[in-house]
């Protein structure tokens, strides 16, 4: 038996999303001429420099782009990652689809909060964590006989949190602020001061390598239903340095050979009895 942190950003606020709102309402009560002309230079500057930097003005530009959206919008534009604009371009107009948006209005149609800061844990606590994280942890520690217990997630401390107003839980932009002030009181204040970090595979720049020209160009030639056209435009974008597409370009792969899989073995993947993984080095884990 094993004990894992899953839960804890979902009940103490530790998502950089929950920053985004906080920020996101004290932005909205700059003046509207001065919050044009912030945006309107960071597009300017983006387009002026590449590398690191080029990867944090594109984040700051989503953000004042999308200040003035509603939460839904805001929300949405973070999931995904290539934008709905361009996914809608990416898949042909004859496939069917189910639009994000409806998606993600159905997911809240029950939501009793209108502050994105609330409306945000909702979606949190009610879709992503029990949909997602806790799906992929429960699959893989069973697959290795294991049993995961999350003490975060103890319906009492749910209870609790969840009537905890945004101001108490993130005090100012302080995330994990609770946990800091109890259990973090008897842990080393190097460990409370550490960052936040991710379990992050380099996809974005691997796929700039001449390593890899190959595989790309196949999934540009490829044809499994998907704009050829748009999947290039990705390619070239993320080798250029325009924009950070690793992870999107290692779920086409992954999506291309899922679908290249002969059906049968697909059924034994789907049903988790020895899924083989894509053949392919490198994965990436959310947290």
């Amino acid at each position: 038996m094993v004990l894992t942190g899953d839960g804890g950003d979902e009940v103490l606020s530790g998502y950089t999303n929950y920053v985004t709102e906080k920020l996101t309402k004290r932005y909205s009560a700059v003046p509207a001429a001065f919050r044009r002309g912030v945006y309107s230079s960071t597009v300017l500057l983006t387009k002026l420099v590449k590398g690191n930097l080029r990867y944090r003005l594109n984040r700051a530009e989503r953000f004042l782009r999308l200040a003035d959206s509603s939460y839904s919008q805001r929300a949405v534009a973070k999931m995904a990652m290539l934008g709905p604009e361009s996914i809608r371009k990416l898949i042909p107009d004859s496939v069917p689809q189910i639009q994000i948006e409806d998606y993600f209005d159905a997911a809240l149609a029950k939501c009793p909060f209108a502050d994105g800061f609330y409306r945000q844990m909702y979606f949190n606590l009610k879709v992503s964590l029990p949909e997602d994280m806790l799906a992929k942890v429960d699959r893989m520690s069973m697959a290795h006989s294991l049993e995961a217990r999350v003490p975060f997630l103890d319906h009492r401390l749910v209870e609790l949190t969840y009537q905890v107003h945004k101001d108490v839980k993130m005090p100012g932009l302080r995330r994990k602020d609770l946990l800091r002030r109890t259990v973090g009181r008897h842990l080393p204040p190097s460990v409370l001061r550490a960052p936040k970090t991710s379990f992050m595979v380099p996809l974005r720049e691997w796929f700039k390598q001449d390593d890899f020209n190959e595989r790309l160009n196949s999934l540009k030639r490829s044809d499994f239903g998907l704009n050829n056209s748009v999947i290039s435009n990705i390619v070239e974008a993320n080798r250029d340095g325009r924009n950070d597409y690793g992870d999107f370009i290692w779920r086409l792969f992954v999506l291309k050979d899922w679908l290249e899989t002969p059906t049968r073995s697909r059924m034994t993947a789907s049903t988790g009895n020895h899924a083989s993984a894509p053949s392919m080095s490198g994965t990436r884990s959310s947290t």
